[in-house]
Protein backbone atom coordinates (compact mmCIF):
# COMPACT_ATOMS: atom_id res chain seq x y z
CA UNK A 1 0.00 0.00 0.00
CA UNK A 2 1.80 3.23 -0.98
CA UNK A 3 1.15 6.13 0.93
CA UNK A 4 2.13 9.93 1.03
CA UNK A 5 3.60 9.78 4.49
CA UNK A 6 6.80 11.81 4.30
CA UNK A 7 5.79 14.89 1.97
CA UNK A 8 5.46 17.48 4.81
CA UNK A 9 3.04 17.71 8.06
CA UNK A 10 -0.16 17.94 6.98
CA UNK A 11 0.10 15.65 4.21
CA UNK A 12 1.25 13.10 7.06
CA UNK A 13 -1.88 14.06 9.18
CA UNK A 14 -4.47 13.18 6.24
CA UNK A 15 -2.50 10.24 5.83
CA UNK A 16 -2.27 8.74 8.93
CA UNK A 17 -6.40 10.08 9.92
CA UNK A 18 -7.23 7.78 7.25
CA UNK A 19 -5.30 4.48 8.47
CA UNK A 20 -6.87 5.11 12.02
CA UNK A 21 -10.01 5.01 10.03
CA UNK A 22 -9.39 1.77 8.90
CA UNK A 23 -7.74 0.26 11.46
CA UNK A 24 -10.34 0.87 13.72
CA UNK A 25 -12.90 -0.52 11.18
CA UNK A 26 -10.64 -3.74 11.17
CA UNK A 27 -10.89 -4.22 14.50
CA UNK A 28 -14.52 -4.10 14.87
CA UNK A 29 -15.54 -5.72 11.45
CA UNK A 30 -17.00 -8.52 12.69
CA UNK A 31 -19.22 -7.30 15.53
CA UNK A 32 -22.90 -8.05 14.38
CA UNK A 33 -23.81 -4.52 14.81
CA UNK A 34 -21.00 -3.12 12.62
CA UNK A 35 -21.78 -0.27 10.35
CA UNK A 36 -19.16 1.97 8.42
CA UNK A 37 -19.82 4.74 6.37
CA UNK A 38 -16.95 6.42 4.89
CA UNK A 39 -15.76 9.57 2.96
CA UNK A 40 -12.43 10.69 1.94
CA UNK A 41 -11.83 12.74 4.64
CA UNK A 42 -14.10 11.46 7.45
CA UNK A 43 -15.56 7.90 8.30
CA UNK A 44 -18.25 6.55 11.01
CA UNK A 45 -17.60 3.29 12.39
CA UNK A 46 -19.56 1.77 14.88
CA UNK A 47 -19.26 -1.86 16.13
CA UNK A 48 -23.24 -1.68 17.91
CA UNK A 49 -21.90 -2.30 21.73
CA UNK A 50 -22.99 0.61 24.28
CA UNK A 51 -19.09 1.37 24.92
CA UNK A 52 -18.19 4.71 23.84
CA UNK A 53 -15.06 3.68 22.56
CA UNK A 54 -16.39 1.00 20.34
CA UNK A 55 -18.53 3.72 18.30
CA UNK A 56 -16.39 6.58 16.41
CA UNK A 57 -16.28 9.06 14.16
CA UNK A 58 -13.49 10.87 12.33
CA UNK A 59 -13.24 13.97 10.36
CA UNK A 60 -10.04 14.30 9.09
CA UNK A 61 -8.17 17.73 8.10
CA UNK A 62 -9.36 19.52 4.81
CA UNK A 63 -13.56 18.48 5.60
CA UNK A 64 -16.06 21.06 6.65
CA UNK A 65 -18.68 18.19 7.04
CA UNK A 66 -21.58 19.41 9.63
CA UNK A 67 -23.73 17.31 7.14
CA UNK A 68 -21.46 14.21 7.85
CA UNK A 69 -21.45 14.96 11.85
CA UNK A 70 -25.39 15.93 11.94
CA UNK A 71 -26.11 12.41 10.19
CA UNK A 72 -23.40 10.31 12.24
CA UNK A 73 -25.87 11.75 15.74
CA UNK A 74 -28.92 11.12 14.44
CA UNK A 75 -27.91 7.24 13.15
CA UNK A 76 -26.40 6.76 16.74
CA UNK A 77 -29.22 8.53 18.60
CA UNK A 78 -31.95 6.19 16.73
CA UNK A 79 -29.18 2.74 17.35
CA UNK A 80 -29.29 4.38 21.37
CA UNK A 81 -25.16 4.47 21.13
CA UNK A 82 -22.55 6.48 22.87
CA UNK A 83 -20.30 8.09 19.92
CA UNK A 84 -16.79 9.56 20.03
CA UNK A 85 -16.05 11.74 17.76
CA UNK A 86 -12.61 13.51 16.88
CA UNK A 87 -12.04 16.69 14.73
CA UNK A 88 -8.81 17.56 13.02
CA UNK A 89 -6.97 20.83 14.28
CA UNK A 90 -7.97 22.79 11.12
CA UNK A 91 -11.56 22.27 11.30
CA UNK A 92 -12.11 21.80 14.90
CA UNK A 93 -13.27 25.64 15.71
CA UNK A 94 -15.42 25.34 12.93
CA UNK A 95 -17.32 22.01 13.59
CA UNK A 96 -17.21 22.37 17.77
CA UNK A 97 -20.27 24.81 18.17
CA UNK A 98 -22.26 22.44 15.98
CA UNK A 99 -20.99 19.13 18.31
CA UNK A 100 -22.65 21.30 21.42
CA UNK A 101 -25.77 21.96 19.84
CA UNK A 102 -26.32 18.35 18.91
CA UNK A 103 -25.61 17.56 22.79
CA UNK A 104 -22.18 16.47 22.94
CA UNK A 105 -19.56 17.28 25.28
CA UNK A 106 -15.87 18.27 25.04
CA UNK A 107 -13.60 15.70 26.66
CA UNK A 108 -10.25 16.98 25.65
CA UNK A 109 -8.11 16.32 23.09
CA UNK A 110 -6.18 13.14 21.32
CA UNK A 111 -2.05 13.51 20.75
CA UNK A 112 -1.78 11.52 17.17
CA UNK A 113 1.73 10.03 17.24
CA UNK A 114 4.04 8.89 14.71
CA UNK A 115 7.23 6.66 15.47
CA UNK A 116 9.83 6.21 12.19
CA UNK A 117 12.09 3.21 12.76
CA UNK A 118 15.36 4.01 11.93
CA UNK A 119 17.15 1.46 14.42
CA UNK A 120 15.94 -1.18 16.80
CA UNK A 121 14.05 -0.99 19.53
CA UNK A 122 15.53 -1.36 22.84
CA UNK A 123 14.01 -4.21 24.85
CA UNK A 124 12.53 -3.53 28.11
CA UNK A 125 12.48 -6.10 30.65
CA UNK A 126 11.96 -10.19 29.95
CA UNK A 127 8.93 -11.07 29.14
CA UNK A 128 6.97 -13.72 26.66
CA UNK A 129 5.33 -12.50 23.89
CA UNK A 130 2.59 -14.72 21.93
CA UNK A 131 -0.02 -13.69 18.88
CA UNK A 132 -3.21 -14.29 19.83
CA UNK A 133 -4.54 -16.88 17.18
CA UNK A 134 -5.71 -19.46 18.89
CA UNK A 135 -9.19 -19.55 21.36
CA UNK A 136 -7.16 -19.43 24.42
CA UNK A 137 -4.91 -16.91 23.88
CA UNK A 138 -7.92 -14.97 22.16
CA UNK A 139 -10.01 -15.24 25.10
CA UNK A 140 -7.04 -14.04 27.59
CA UNK A 141 -6.63 -10.91 25.63
CA UNK A 142 -9.93 -10.32 25.33
CA UNK A 143 -10.16 -10.53 29.31
CA UNK A 144 -6.48 -8.32 29.42
CA UNK A 145 -8.58 -5.80 27.65
CA UNK A 146 -11.69 -5.75 29.23
CA UNK A 147 -9.95 -5.47 32.41
CA UNK A 148 -7.46 -2.64 31.69
CA UNK A 149 -10.07 -0.92 30.32
CA UNK A 150 -13.43 -1.91 32.62
CA UNK A 151 -15.39 -2.49 29.50
CA UNK A 152 -17.86 -4.97 29.38
CA UNK A 153 -16.67 -8.92 28.98
CA UNK A 154 -19.52 -9.57 26.48
CA UNK A 155 -19.07 -6.20 24.18
CA UNK A 156 -15.58 -7.32 23.95
CA UNK A 157 -16.48 -10.67 22.85
CA UNK A 158 -18.41 -9.61 19.86
CA UNK A 159 -16.84 -6.78 18.71
CA UNK A 160 -13.20 -7.30 19.43
CA UNK A 161 -12.84 -10.80 20.22
CA UNK A 162 -14.33 -11.97 17.18
CA UNK A 163 -11.83 -9.95 14.78
CA UNK A 164 -9.09 -12.45 16.34
CA UNK A 165 -10.62 -15.54 14.56
CA UNK A 166 -10.34 -13.85 10.68
CA UNK A 167 -7.20 -13.48 8.79
CA UNK A 168 -7.20 -9.72 8.86
CA UNK A 169 -4.83 -6.87 8.74
CA UNK A 170 -5.14 -6.78 12.30
CA UNK A 171 -2.96 -8.94 15.09
CA UNK A 172 -3.48 -9.19 18.50
CA UNK A 173 -0.05 -10.72 21.43
CA UNK A 174 -0.57 -11.30 24.89
CA UNK A 175 2.66 -10.29 26.95
CA UNK A 176 3.23 -13.33 29.83
CA UNK A 177 5.57 -12.42 32.76
CA UNK A 178 6.37 -15.42 35.34
CA UNK A 179 3.51 -17.43 33.44
CA UNK A 180 1.03 -14.61 33.61
CA UNK A 181 -0.79 -13.01 31.48
CA UNK A 182 -0.77 -9.43 32.03
CA UNK A 183 -0.87 -6.95 28.90
CA UNK A 184 -2.39 -7.08 25.78
CA UNK A 185 -1.96 -5.34 22.36
CA UNK A 186 -3.50 -5.38 18.84
CA UNK A 187 -2.01 -3.67 15.91
CA UNK A 188 -3.30 -3.03 12.48
CA UNK A 189 -0.69 -3.25 9.55
CA UNK A 190 -0.72 -1.39 6.03
CA UNK A 191 1.95 -2.27 4.12
CA UNK A 192 5.10 -0.46 5.47
CA UNK A 193 3.12 1.26 8.36
CA UNK A 194 1.46 -0.29 11.35
CA UNK A 195 -1.10 1.30 14.11
CA UNK A 196 -0.63 0.58 17.74
CA UNK A 197 -4.27 -0.01 19.63
CA UNK A 198 -5.50 -1.20 22.43
CA UNK A 199 -2.77 -1.59 24.44
CA UNK A 200 -3.86 -2.99 27.47
CA UNK A 201 -2.03 -4.13 31.00
CA UNK A 202 -3.59 -5.08 34.32
CA UNK A 203 -3.86 -2.47 36.74
CA UNK A 204 -1.81 -3.81 39.33
CA UNK A 205 1.23 -4.39 36.59
CA UNK A 206 1.11 -0.79 35.13
CA UNK A 207 4.06 1.74 36.00
CA UNK A 208 6.45 -1.49 36.52
CA UNK A 209 7.94 -1.44 32.65
CA UNK A 210 5.73 -4.60 31.95
CA UNK A 211 3.90 -2.26 29.14
CA UNK A 212 7.73 -1.13 27.51
CA UNK A 213 8.51 -4.77 27.50
CA UNK A 214 5.66 -5.77 25.27
CA UNK A 215 5.95 -2.67 23.42
CA UNK A 216 9.61 -2.51 22.14
CA UNK A 217 9.26 -6.21 21.77
CA UNK A 218 6.07 -5.94 19.65
CA UNK A 219 7.57 -3.11 17.47
CA UNK A 220 10.85 -4.88 16.60
CA UNK A 221 9.23 -7.74 14.93
CA UNK A 222 6.90 -5.31 12.91
CA UNK A 223 10.32 -3.08 11.81
CA UNK A 224 12.00 -6.28 11.38
CA UNK A 225 9.14 -7.61 8.66
CA UNK A 226 9.67 -4.06 7.01
CA UNK A 227 7.81 -1.88 8.79
CA UNK A 228 9.47 1.92 8.96
CA UNK A 229 6.43 4.04 10.69
CA UNK A 230 4.65 3.39 13.36
CA UNK A 231 1.35 5.39 14.67
CA UNK A 232 -1.51 5.72 17.59
CA UNK A 233 -3.80 8.07 19.34
CA UNK A 234 -2.50 8.16 22.99
CA UNK A 235 -4.13 8.74 26.25
CA UNK A 236 -2.83 11.09 28.76
CA UNK A 237 -1.25 7.68 30.97
CA UNK A 238 0.46 6.26 28.29
CA UNK A 239 1.84 9.09 26.56
CA UNK A 240 4.83 9.19 28.37
CA UNK A 241 5.56 5.65 27.46
CA UNK A 242 5.39 6.48 23.76
CA UNK A 243 7.36 9.15 24.20
CA UNK A 244 10.15 7.83 25.98
CA UNK A 245 9.98 4.99 22.86
CA UNK A 246 10.72 7.97 20.51
CA UNK A 247 6.98 9.07 19.44
CA UNK A 248 6.34 12.40 18.32
CA UNK A 249 2.97 14.04 18.56
CA UNK A 250 2.04 15.59 14.83
CA UNK A 251 -1.28 16.89 15.77
CA UNK A 252 -4.19 16.66 18.84
CA UNK A 253 -7.72 15.86 17.56
CA UNK A 254 -10.79 17.71 19.18
CA UNK A 255 -12.25 14.97 21.23
CA UNK A 256 -16.30 14.72 22.00
CA UNK A 257 -18.03 12.25 23.06
CA UNK A 258 -22.61 11.77 22.29
CA UNK A 259 -23.46 9.65 26.01
CA UNK A 260 -26.31 7.30 25.19
CA UNK A 261 -24.37 4.87 27.65
CA UNK A 262 -22.27 5.28 30.82
CA UNK A 263 -19.52 2.42 29.80
CA UNK A 264 -16.53 4.47 29.61
CA UNK A 265 -13.43 5.63 27.36
CA UNK A 266 -10.50 3.23 27.25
Amino acid sequence: MKTNLGRGRTDEVVEVSKLTARGVAAIIAEAPGFYARMTRTSALLLSGEPVLDLNMILIGPGSKSDGFLCEAVELVQERKLPLLTLFAPDIASTLEPSAAKLGMASIGTLPLMVLRATSPFQPGKMCNIKRAVDQRTITIAGDLQASAFELPRESVARALDASRTKITCAETFVCSWDGEPISAMTVVRAGITAGVWTMATLPEHQRKGMGRAMLTRVLEQYRQQGVSLFYLGASKAGRPLYESVGFETIAKFSMWMLAQSQEGAA
